[in-house]
């Protein structure tokens, strides 16, 4: 599975939120396989702003109790 920068999510967001583009036609424009993806990223943006396109970082380990 491809990991896409938050430069690049941002890009194709903001040329959705602009209306330059369906989710198929930014997918296709950018090489991101799934149109879905690019729906994924507008909702996550459309809910929590720029946080819902950055990855999160930690490791999330389990605990042996």
């Amino acid at each position: 599975m491809a990991k896409y920068s938050y430069k690049c999510k941002k890009q194709i967001v903001k040329e959705y939120v602009k209306g330059n583009g369906s989710y198929y036609v930014l997918a296709k424009k950018y090489g991101v396989p799934s149109d879905g993806q690019v729906r994924i990223w507008v909702a996550a943006y459309k809910k929590w702003g720029d946080d819902g396109l950055k990855r999160l970082r930690e490791r999330r380990v389990c605990s042996d109790k």
